[in-house]
């Protein structure tokens, strides 16, 4: 009977144990690589903070507040509507959100606004929406810019003055884009308009420096508004008439020019809404 010799239990190959060894280092280096770049990261943005949070870096008031740009609204109106948490440092406001909510609690068509370092500041362009008429809605006083956006009175400040131009409306609001070309050409005419009466969309009335009654323009029609105006530019005549008593506008309800195929007229009594109590 024969017998096993047995079988000796040897090391692993050199090259095994090297590879093992190879990966352990690898291990601990990566570890390591990844602890330094955690307290670096961490050490930035402390330093950042710190950093941020120097006086040098802090809008500290108003006065490091530049305004550029505005006509109607005050230096000081348009810094106190930023609303900004003072103090702050000037890396933490956002420019792009501050003119955005200036534009939206303002009569301002548009907001620029970037930092500025050496000295902290904060620079401010603003483009105004302007007044070209008087409107109230819903009760309350306010103005209409040449793009038809209407603004409450509120929203100005007190030394305002008033455009001439004023506008009647209904409930329902003149359309921005109808307001926008019926402006246009009232501001290129040489006839003086003071009021525009649309509360009746299909009966418009004017109030102008033609007569000093009002003048019946019916549906707005942009090329039959231009020729009206023309016609009313021609009869300028009408002015002195009434001021010589020739013509009583204790007579005349107002002055028709709504039909094109008909010479203009005076009328002792228009349809449509009754003129405003002075």
């Amino acid at each position: 009977m024969s017998t096993r010799s047995p079988v000796p239990l040897t090391a692993d190959p050199p090259n095994y144990a090297e590879k093992r060894r190879q990966l352990r280092q690898e291990r601990r280096r990566r570890l390591q690589l990844n602890l330094w770049q955690c307290s670096l990261m961490v050490g930035i943005s402390l330093g950042t903070l710190w950093v941020s949070a120097l006086p040098m870096w802090l809008v500290q008031d108003l006065s490091q507040i530049e305004i550029e740009g505005n006509q109607l609204l005050s230096k000081e109106s348009i810094k106190k509507r930023l609303a900004l948490p003072l103090p702050q440092s000037i890396f933490q406001i956002q420019p792009d959100s501050v003119a955005q909510s200036l534009e939206q609690s303002s009569p301002i068509r548009r907001a620029y606004i970037s930092r500025a370092l050496f000295p902290s500041r904060l620079l401010v362009q603003v483009h105004e929406r302007i007044p070209v008429a008087t409107s109230e809605r819903g009760g309350k006083k306010g103005y209409l810019d040449a793009e038809g956006i209407w603004m409450p009175e509120s929203l100005f400040d007190a030394t305002l003055q008033p455009p001439e131009l004023e506008v009647l409306e209904s409930t329902a609001p003149i359309e921005p884009q109808i307001w926008s070309s019926l402006y246009q050409q009232i501001r290129r005419t040489k006839v003086r308009i003071r009021r525009i009466d649309i509360r009746d969309r299909s009966n418009i009335f004017l109030l102008t420096d033609v007569a000093p009654v009002r003048v019946r323009i019916g549906i707005y029609k942009p090329s039959q508004f231009q020729q009206q105006l023309l016609k009313l530019d021609e009869m300028r005549q009408l002015q002195q008439k009434f001021a010589a008593s020739q013509l009583d506008s204790k007579v005349y309800d107002c002055l028709d020019v709504s039909d094109q195929s008909q010479p203009p007229s005076l009328v002792p009594k228009c349809a449509g809404n009754s003129p405003p109590v002075p």
